[in-house]
């Protein structure tokens, strides 16, 4: 490139020694743009060497208007179009020959006209068509025309009109034409309107004129009206017909000149602009390329001449020389003209905002939305707007953002205003406490409570409030007080709870002191025996309700003393067995409770409370047989039991009761005993077991008074000892435990009493509460309880929910009897637990109030 002044004159002996920077500053406008492949450049002239080496790699398929089918090359020394085509596009980078002013652009060959001798074969028609082909099939976006003369002709005037109305798909191709070499007024068809006339400068920036600074005196370039800007046109390095043919032997020509080679050059530049910007019309291309020329020679560039709209023009050079730099740089504010890019927008963060009390959305002037970032290609002015809504509610508001520039051109970002509710609903009214008697099971199905349940809430209608229950509705609930937890929650999901207490109220159930009672005889002689049973209720007492039981037999041998009662009260009924034979009879007693307060029957009745009576041989029995670590009876010949045995020591292989019946235990004076005694024996080395003895009630009267307090006692050598236990006197046996000491005999006997029937005087073994007297009680009774020795008590009373309404005694209590009144004035009808906890003993009574 150091000889192609054009783009960069330097003033250098090669260069013409020219003025240095009067070029097209070519070189800084390939720092933005080279060409594009995408733009083409029509070569409408004589053909050009398709196979050149500096052309072939930027020529695509051409046209021959001839007719001749070259398909675009020359013929013989026609080397016009070749040396136009390599100032336009020759390759650039390959080290070879000459580069063209856009060498990433593409040369379309377009082939009008041969040589014959210095004149041209062609016309107007060939002419037409060679235009009309470059823009049309050819896709040529600038038309380079180094041709002109002659008159003007409608035909051509078509061709190049509907180049620069219909070419580059409707946004016009650029047609540009040289002015002419003959020193005097622009030609035809330079000098039509519609092209773009270019004149030609020296490398001293001025009019190519017979005196200009290049030495060639025979020629100048065309000027005058309808001339529109000027190019370097005087001794052009470019390209020329590889090998001998063409101006001269090689492949290029040093100095190319005339319009011919101006021409070229201002449609390089024309490309260079289509390049930055292929959206601009042919008008804002010719604009540009116009307005950016450098107003060089010294000449007077006079403003608003007519037909001359694109800025102060001169009758030697037009608007001036072309300056490619300039014409790029343009070209990238142009985008912007025709710009079609939208701006980016990127929408502020989304906001998560929370309701004030009571309230359940936001109004707009308190909401700081932020701003967006917008980025454009241009330097419009961006309209940004948002579609934000004057009250936020509650939930999540779209609200679009949307930047608008100079060209109209818009984008959207939305951003996401959410406006969470942070209340929970307020429950107005929970359901209530309620209580039921359990059902035949004891059990209740849990209503649906949720209808009790009215709330509000600032953001969900309460008809839409969503209300649950825990348990569910129908859920089958055991006797006792249940927590029914109740959950309003709204459309956030916020949750309000309550509560009540559900009660499944047992029902009565009758609790006799035990449901097997034996009457036994022996001796011979049965007696008559009355017993006492004491029926209690161990079940619920709903409504404040007692248990109301009755009793009916239809053993002959049963007389029922009394036939009906309430809870605590006692059944007491005879059995005379005397004219019953010997062995075993069971009676039933049957028992019939209810609800005084529902009716509702007692969840076991009837009950069948059992009579065993056992009438037994004479005589001694002796048993001897295994033991193992439950309960092994040993019985008599008719199958009553005598005694039972436990090993708390694993499985003993032989163990002997003997039952001496009927039979005074010798040595056994000052108290009140059984007329049976027992001797035990076994093969274990160290026995340790649990014994019941077992006695008939002829053998205990008369002599014993209280049957409940009757106690084992032993006399291993000489002595008998009290060594306690526990009697069940309704079942006739007293339970001894952990007896390991087997040697001499054993009796069952109690102290004496002040008179049969009291309380007995003797301190008990256990820790003992005696039924409260009177029973049941309005509003007060006394409860009595018994003590081995001193120690700490607490006597307190719960009812049947297990609550504590009172604390009778909390301190150190004496051995013996201790009498304590409680008053239940302040309390409801209902059964009542006593309770006496001493140390690790716990022993209970219930307790009727009815008022």
């Amino acid at each position: 490139t150091r000889d192609q002044w054009a783009l960069n004159n330097t003033g250098s002996a090669s260069q013409y020694n020219g003025t240095p920077g009067a070029d097209m500053e070519v070189f800084p406008a390939w720092g933005i743009t080279t060409g594009s492949s995408a733009v083409r450049v029509a070569i409408i002239d004589e053909g050009v060497d398709m196979a050149h080496p500096d052309l072939a790699a930027n020529i695509v398929a051409g046209y021959d208007a001839m007719g001749l089918g070259s398909g675009g090359n020359p013929q013989n020394d026609d080397a016009h179009g070749t040396a136009c085509a390599g100032i336009v596009a020759a390759v650039g980078n390959n080290s070879t020959g000459v580069v063209g002013i856009a060498y990433n652009s593409r040369i379309v060959a377009v082939r009008v006209a041969y040589g014959v001798g210095p004149y041209w074969a062609t016309s107007d028609a060939i002419l037409a068509d060679g235009i009309n082909w470059a823009w049309s099939t050819g896709g040529a976006d600038v038309l380079s025309n180094s041709w002109g003369g002659g008159s003007p002709t409608m035909v051509i005037n078509t061709a190049i009109d509907n180049a620069v109305l219909y070419g580059r798909g409707g946004l016009g191709a650029s047609v540009l034409f040289s002015a002419g070499n003959g020193n005097s007024y622009v030609k035809y068809p330079a000098n039509y309107n519609t092209t773009i006339a270019v004149a030609a400068t020296s490398m001293c920036d001025t009019r190519k004129t017979p005196s200009s600074c290049d030495g060639e005196y025979w020629w100048g370039s065309d000027y005058g009206t309808n001339l529109d800007i000027a190019a370097p046109g005087v001794k052009i390095y470019t390209t020329d017909i590889s090998g001998a043919a063409g101006y001269r032997s090689g492949d290029y020509m040093p100095t190319f000149n005339g319009t011919s080679s101006a021409c070229p050059n201002a449609a390089g530049v024309m490309a260079l602009i289509y390049a930055v910007n292929p959206a601009l019309t042919h008008t804002q291309a010719r604009q540009i390329i116009e307005t950016t020329v450098e107003k060089v020679g010294g000449y007077t560039y006079t403003a608003n001449v007519t037909g001359q709209p694109n800025g102060s023009w001169s009758t030697e050079l037009g608007y001036g020389r072309v300056n490619a730099y300039q014409a790029v740089n343009q070209a990238i504010t142009s985008l912007c003209w025709t710009d079609t890019s939208p701006p980016q927008i990127t929408a502020p963060a989304n906001l998560t905002l929370p309701t004030s009390p009571g309230q359940c959305a936001i109004n707009a002037s308190s909401v700081n939305l932020g701003k967006p970032t917008v980025v454009d290609n241009c330097p419009h002015t961006l309209v940004i707007t948002n579609d934000a809504p004057s009250v936020y509610p509650a939930g999540t508001t779209t609200v679009t953002w949307t930047v608008t520039d100079g060209g109209n051109n818009s984008a959207t970002a939305v951003q996401y205003v959410t406006v969470v509710d942070v209340e929970p609903p307020r429950i107005l009214t929970c359901a209530g406490d309620i209580s039921v008697e359990g059902d035949e099971q004891n059990e209740s199905i849990l209503p649906d409570f949720t209808g009790q349940i009215f709330a509000s809430d600032n953001c969900t209608a309460a008809a839409a409030l969503s209300i649950t229950q825990s348990p569910a509705p129908n859920t089958v609930l055991a006797t006792g007080a249940h927590t029914i937890t109740y959950t309003v929650t709204d459309n956030e999901g916020l949750p309000a709870t309550c509560s009540s207490v559900f009660t499944v109220v047992p029902r009565t159930e009758i609790a006799p002191e035990s449901q097997l009672v034996v009457v036994s005889g022996a001796c011979k002689y049965p007696v008559v025996v009355t017993r006492s049973v004491r029926i209690d209720n161990s079940g619920g007492n709903f409504a404040s309700g007692v248990m109301l039981w009755t009793a009916s037999t239809t053993a002959p041998e049963i007389n029922l003393l009394t036939s009906a009662g309430s809870e605590g009260d006692n059944l007491v009924f005879s059995v005379d067995p005397r004219r019953l034979p010997t062995g075993t009879l069971v009676r039933d007693i049957t028992i019939m409770a209810y609800n005084s307060a529902t009716m509702a029957p007692a969840i076991n009745s009837p009950l069948t409370l059992t009579v065993s009576i056992q009438l037994e041989p004479g005589g001694t029995v002796s048993v001897t047989q295994p033991v193992g670590t439950s309960w092994t009876p040993f019985l008599n010949s008719s199958g009553h039991k005598v005694a039972e045995v436990k090993s708390n020591a694993g499985p003993i292989g032989s163990f002997t009761v003997n039952a001496y019946t009927c039979s005074y235990p010798q040595g056994l004076s000052r108290i009140r005993y059984v007329r049976r005694y027992f001797t035990l024996s076994s093969n274990a080395s160290t026995p340790n077991v649990d014994v019941r003895f077992y006695y008939t009630n002829t053998e205990a009267m008369p002599l014993v008074s209280v049957p409940s307090a009757l106690t084992v006692f032993h006399r291993p050598w000489y002595r008998w000892t009290n060594i306690g236990g526990t009697s069940v006197a309704l079942q006739n046996y007293v339970e001894y435990t952990g007896l390991s000491d087997l040697n001499g005999p054993f009796a069952l006997a109690h102290n004496w009493f002040p008179k049969d029937g009291a309380v007995e005087a003797a301190l008990p073994a256990l820790p003992t509460i005696t039924q409260n007297y009177p029973n049941p009680f309005n509003p007060s009774t006394t409860i009595t309880y018994a003590l081995p020795r001193a120690q700490h008590v607490r006597l307190s009373v719960h009812d049947l929910y297990g609550r504590e309404v009172a604390v009778l005694v909390d301190t150190e209590s004496g051995a013996g009897s201790h009498d304590i009144t409680f008053d239940a004035g302040g309390l409801p009808s209902g059964t009542y637990l006593c309770i006496l906890e001493t140390g690790g003993d716990i022993v209970t009574r219930s307790m009727t109030l009815l008022k």
